[in-house]
């Protein structure tokens, strides 16, 4: 178990990489964990959200420790469909790299008042990036979904 979820830790790193941004930059393709505001001022045409979902369990060791891939899916919506997808893959492609990578998240006085480290040794397609269709109440914004799992670990 994490101080932080998956999400947050997968979401700080697409804006360590510069394929997103820190919503209250107000640049492109800001990063969101786990919800989109209802407020268009929020949440852009072009974004992208981190969403925690079912991992894998993959085992028991001897001392009783169970083996835990954590689950995310990556949702990338625009109002131009291959915007959307080249997003999306760009982001498909800098996950395939991941090799032992580390994350700093920021210190939050409030929630976490010490800085946390984390390593991602890999983070795993389990499923093709694919598209789900148009959002639907909105200007035709298309959205594109990519599962994954990784391994994880807390190293402070």
């Amino acid at each position: 178990m994490t101080q932080h979820s998956p999400a947050r830790i997968v979401s700080v790193f697409l804006i360590e990489e510069e394929l997103g941004t820190d919503p209250p930059d107000n640049e492109d393709w800001p990063v969101f964990q786990g919800f989109l505001s209802d407020l268009e001022s929020e949440a852009p045409d072009d974004c992208i959200v981190v969403y925690d979902t079912v991992g894998i369990k993959d085992g028991r060791l001897m001392d009783g420790t169970q083996i835990r891939h954590p689950g995310i899916q990556v949702m990338v919506r625009s109002k131009d469909g291959p915007d959307g997808w080249h997003k999306l893959n760009e982001i498909a492609t800098a996950f395939k790299s991941v090799n032992r990578r580390s994350v700093a998240m920021p210190s939050d006085v409030d929630e976490y008042p010490l800085s946390v480290n984390y390593v991602i040794d890999n983070l795993s397609e389990t499923a093709p990036p694919i598209p789900i269709g148009t959002e639907p109440g909105t200007k035709r914004r298309m959205k594109f979904v990519l599962n994954c799992g990784m391994t994880l670990r807390e190293v402070s």
